[in-house]
Protein backbone atom coordinates (compact mmCIF):
# COMPACT_ATOMS: atom_id res chain seq x y z
CA UNK A 1 0.00 0.00 0.00
CA UNK A 2 2.54 2.40 0.87
CA UNK A 3 4.40 2.22 -2.72
CA UNK A 4 1.09 2.38 -4.09
CA UNK A 5 -0.09 5.86 -3.27
CA UNK A 6 3.15 7.50 -4.54
CA UNK A 7 2.47 5.96 -7.95
CA UNK A 8 -0.99 7.77 -7.62
CA UNK A 9 0.05 10.73 -6.34
CA UNK A 10 2.47 10.78 -9.22
CA UNK A 11 -0.13 10.37 -11.77
CA UNK A 12 -2.26 13.23 -10.21
CA UNK A 13 0.68 15.89 -9.80
CA UNK A 14 1.56 14.84 -14.15
CA UNK A 15 -2.34 16.00 -14.67
CA UNK A 16 -2.23 19.65 -12.98
CA UNK A 17 -2.67 21.65 -16.69
CA UNK A 18 -5.28 18.17 -17.65
CA UNK A 19 -7.14 19.26 -14.39
CA UNK A 20 -7.20 22.67 -15.58
CA UNK A 21 -8.58 21.84 -19.22
CA UNK A 22 -11.12 19.74 -17.31
CA UNK A 23 -12.84 22.73 -15.75
CA UNK A 24 -13.07 24.87 -18.55
CA UNK A 25 -13.98 21.60 -20.41
CA UNK A 26 -16.59 21.21 -17.74
CA UNK A 27 -17.97 24.61 -17.56
CA UNK A 28 -18.20 24.43 -21.55
CA UNK A 29 -20.61 21.76 -21.19
CA UNK A 30 -22.79 23.19 -18.59
CA UNK A 31 -23.14 26.52 -20.29
CA UNK A 32 -23.27 24.46 -23.26
CA UNK A 33 -26.07 22.37 -22.03
CA UNK A 34 -28.78 23.77 -24.06
CA UNK A 35 -26.89 22.08 -27.29
CA UNK A 36 -27.04 18.96 -25.44
CA UNK A 37 -30.36 18.70 -24.53
CA UNK A 38 -31.11 15.45 -21.52
CA UNK A 39 -27.50 15.61 -21.54
CA UNK A 40 -27.03 13.23 -18.23
CA UNK A 41 -23.96 15.00 -15.48
CA UNK A 42 -22.59 11.87 -15.68
CA UNK A 43 -21.22 11.81 -19.30
CA UNK A 44 -18.94 14.99 -19.66
CA UNK A 45 -17.86 13.44 -16.05
CA UNK A 46 -16.76 10.15 -17.34
CA UNK A 47 -15.33 11.92 -20.34
CA UNK A 48 -12.81 13.93 -18.16
CA UNK A 49 -11.98 10.97 -16.11
CA UNK A 50 -11.34 8.76 -19.07
CA UNK A 51 -8.87 11.62 -21.03
CA UNK A 52 -7.08 11.69 -17.33
CA UNK A 53 -6.80 7.52 -17.26
CA UNK A 54 -5.38 7.88 -20.34
CA UNK A 55 -3.25 10.50 -20.35
CA UNK A 56 -1.75 8.79 -17.00
CA UNK A 57 -1.32 5.43 -18.95
CA UNK A 58 0.24 6.84 -21.96
CA UNK A 59 2.82 9.21 -20.07
CA UNK A 60 4.04 5.96 -18.59
CA UNK A 61 5.08 4.06 -21.24
CA UNK A 62 6.01 7.30 -23.92
CA UNK A 63 9.71 7.12 -24.24
CA UNK A 64 11.17 4.57 -22.03
CA UNK A 65 9.13 5.95 -18.78
CA UNK A 66 8.29 2.01 -18.31
CA UNK A 67 12.27 1.46 -18.15
CA UNK A 68 12.55 4.25 -15.68
CA UNK A 69 9.69 3.46 -13.40
CA UNK A 70 11.51 0.12 -12.52
CA UNK A 71 14.10 1.67 -11.68
CA UNK A 72 12.87 2.49 -8.00
CA UNK A 73 12.07 -0.31 -5.48
CA UNK A 74 8.67 -0.89 -6.82
CA UNK A 75 7.35 -4.54 -7.32
CA UNK A 76 5.33 -5.02 -10.92
CA UNK A 77 2.61 -6.23 -9.23
CA UNK A 78 2.34 -2.58 -7.26
CA UNK A 79 2.19 -0.92 -10.74
CA UNK A 80 -0.67 -3.12 -11.99
CA UNK A 81 -2.42 -2.37 -8.35
CA UNK A 82 -1.69 1.36 -9.50
CA UNK A 83 -3.10 1.53 -12.49
CA UNK A 84 -6.23 -0.18 -11.39
CA UNK A 85 -7.17 1.80 -8.44
CA UNK A 86 -6.58 4.58 -10.99
CA UNK A 87 -9.59 4.05 -12.40
CA UNK A 88 -11.57 4.73 -9.56
CA UNK A 89 -9.44 7.67 -8.45
CA UNK A 90 -9.60 9.39 -11.39
CA UNK A 91 -13.61 8.86 -12.24
CA UNK A 92 -13.74 10.47 -8.96
CA UNK A 93 -12.10 13.13 -9.84
CA UNK A 94 -14.41 13.82 -12.96
CA UNK A 95 -17.40 13.39 -10.69
CA UNK A 96 -15.73 15.76 -8.32
CA UNK A 97 -14.73 18.36 -10.70
CA UNK A 98 -18.31 18.25 -12.44
CA UNK A 99 -20.04 18.25 -9.14
CA UNK A 100 -17.72 21.40 -8.23
CA UNK A 101 -18.39 23.01 -11.57
CA UNK A 102 -22.34 22.17 -11.54
CA UNK A 103 -21.99 24.14 -7.89
CA UNK A 104 -20.62 27.11 -9.06
CA UNK A 105 -22.85 27.43 -11.82
CA UNK A 106 -26.09 27.73 -10.34
CA UNK A 107 -24.68 31.29 -8.76
CA UNK A 108 -25.36 32.14 -12.51
CA UNK A 109 -27.84 29.68 -13.97
CA UNK A 110 -31.26 28.38 -12.52
CA UNK A 111 -31.00 24.68 -11.57
CA UNK A 112 -33.14 23.29 -14.18
CA UNK A 113 -31.00 24.72 -16.51
CA UNK A 114 -28.09 22.71 -15.77
CA UNK A 115 -27.35 18.61 -16.68
CA UNK A 116 -28.42 16.73 -13.81
CA UNK A 117 -26.66 13.89 -11.87
CA UNK A 118 -28.78 10.68 -11.90
CA UNK A 119 -28.32 7.07 -10.00
CA UNK A 120 -28.93 5.66 -13.44
CA UNK A 121 -26.54 7.98 -15.39
CA UNK A 122 -23.83 7.52 -12.71
CA UNK A 123 -24.13 3.50 -13.51
CA UNK A 124 -24.01 3.21 -16.81
CA UNK A 125 -21.58 5.93 -17.85
CA UNK A 126 -19.34 4.00 -15.01
CA UNK A 127 -19.69 0.32 -16.25
CA UNK A 128 -18.77 1.63 -20.00
CA UNK A 129 -15.43 3.33 -18.28
CA UNK A 130 -14.70 -0.03 -16.15
CA UNK A 131 -15.47 -2.25 -18.94
CA UNK A 132 -13.27 -0.23 -21.24
CA UNK A 133 -10.00 -0.37 -18.93
CA UNK A 134 -10.95 -4.21 -18.10
CA UNK A 135 -10.14 -4.63 -22.01
CA UNK A 136 -7.81 -1.95 -22.35
CA UNK A 137 -5.13 -2.58 -19.78
CA UNK A 138 -4.35 -6.54 -20.25
CA UNK A 139 -3.72 -4.87 -24.01
CA UNK A 140 -1.71 -2.19 -22.32
CA UNK A 141 0.35 -4.31 -19.93
CA UNK A 142 0.96 -6.97 -22.69
CA UNK A 143 2.37 -4.86 -25.14
CA UNK A 144 3.26 -1.66 -23.77
CA UNK A 145 5.00 1.34 -25.81
CA UNK A 146 4.62 -0.70 -28.90
CA UNK A 147 1.07 0.19 -29.34
CA UNK A 148 0.17 2.19 -26.70
CA UNK A 149 -0.33 5.48 -28.44
CA UNK A 150 -3.28 3.78 -30.65
CA UNK A 151 -4.63 0.97 -27.89
CA UNK A 152 -7.50 2.79 -27.05
CA UNK A 153 -8.98 3.66 -30.83
CA UNK A 154 -7.87 -0.43 -31.30
CA UNK A 155 -9.98 -0.91 -28.32
CA UNK A 156 -12.83 1.37 -29.30
CA UNK A 157 -13.11 -0.52 -32.78
CA UNK A 158 -12.81 -3.58 -31.27
CA UNK A 159 -15.45 -2.54 -28.85
CA UNK A 160 -18.13 -1.41 -32.01
CA UNK A 161 -17.71 -4.75 -33.82
CA UNK A 162 -18.39 -6.47 -30.81
CA UNK A 163 -21.66 -5.23 -30.59
CA UNK A 164 -22.27 -5.74 -33.94
CA UNK A 165 -21.99 -9.09 -33.83
CA UNK A 166 -24.25 -9.13 -30.08
CA UNK A 167 -26.84 -7.21 -32.17
CA UNK A 168 -26.53 -9.87 -35.10
CA UNK A 169 -26.40 -12.98 -32.45
CA UNK A 170 -29.35 -11.58 -30.38
CA UNK A 171 -31.30 -11.71 -34.26
CA UNK A 172 -30.17 -14.79 -34.47
CA UNK A 173 -31.10 -16.74 -31.05
CA UNK A 174 -34.36 -14.16 -31.14
CA UNK A 175 -36.47 -15.61 -27.97
CA UNK A 176 -33.48 -16.85 -25.55
CA UNK A 177 -31.45 -13.85 -26.20
CA UNK A 178 -34.86 -11.47 -25.69
CA UNK A 179 -35.83 -14.06 -23.20
CA UNK A 180 -33.26 -13.60 -21.04
CA UNK A 181 -33.67 -9.34 -21.10
CA UNK A 182 -37.27 -9.91 -20.01
CA UNK A 183 -36.25 -12.09 -17.49
CA UNK A 184 -34.35 -9.17 -16.29
CA UNK A 185 -36.77 -6.20 -16.23
CA UNK A 186 -38.95 -8.27 -14.47
CA UNK A 187 -36.84 -9.21 -11.14
CA UNK A 188 -36.36 -6.32 -8.23
CA UNK A 189 -34.37 -3.29 -8.28
CA UNK A 190 -31.58 -5.30 -6.29
CA UNK A 191 -31.47 -7.73 -9.25
CA UNK A 192 -31.58 -5.78 -11.45
CA UNK A 193 -28.34 -3.31 -10.13
CA UNK A 194 -26.91 -5.96 -8.68
CA UNK A 195 -26.48 -8.15 -11.42
CA UNK A 196 -24.41 -5.71 -13.53
CA UNK A 197 -22.86 -4.74 -10.77
CA UNK A 198 -21.41 -8.34 -10.06
CA UNK A 199 -20.37 -8.71 -14.29
CA UNK A 200 -18.82 -5.91 -14.22
CA UNK A 201 -16.60 -6.61 -10.74
CA UNK A 202 -15.80 -10.44 -12.03
CA UNK A 203 -14.85 -8.56 -15.71
CA UNK A 204 -12.56 -6.32 -14.10
CA UNK A 205 -11.22 -9.04 -11.41
CA UNK A 206 -10.62 -11.12 -14.32
CA UNK A 207 -8.39 -7.82 -16.32
CA UNK A 208 -6.40 -7.63 -12.73
CA UNK A 209 -5.26 -11.23 -13.17
CA UNK A 210 -4.63 -10.86 -16.58
CA UNK A 211 -2.55 -7.52 -16.39
CA UNK A 212 -0.60 -8.72 -13.64
CA UNK A 213 0.47 -11.88 -15.49
CA UNK A 214 1.06 -10.05 -18.52
CA UNK A 215 3.09 -7.61 -16.84
CA UNK A 216 5.22 -10.06 -15.29
CA UNK A 217 6.37 -11.49 -18.05
CA UNK A 218 7.13 -8.72 -19.99
CA UNK A 219 10.49 -7.02 -21.15
CA UNK A 220 11.22 -3.88 -20.73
Amino acid sequence: MTTIVPLLLKDIRIQKKNLAIGVLFMFAVIFLSGAFENLPAAVPAVILGHFLIMFAAKTDERGRGAVLLHSLPLRRLDVVVAKYAGLFLFAALGFGTALLCRALSLLLLPGDDLPRFDASSIGIALAALLVFYAIYYPLYFRFGGRIVQVLDMLVIIAAIVAGFLLLKLSLWLGDPFFGLADWLTQQSGAVQYGLPVVIVAVLLFVSFLLSAAFYRRRDL
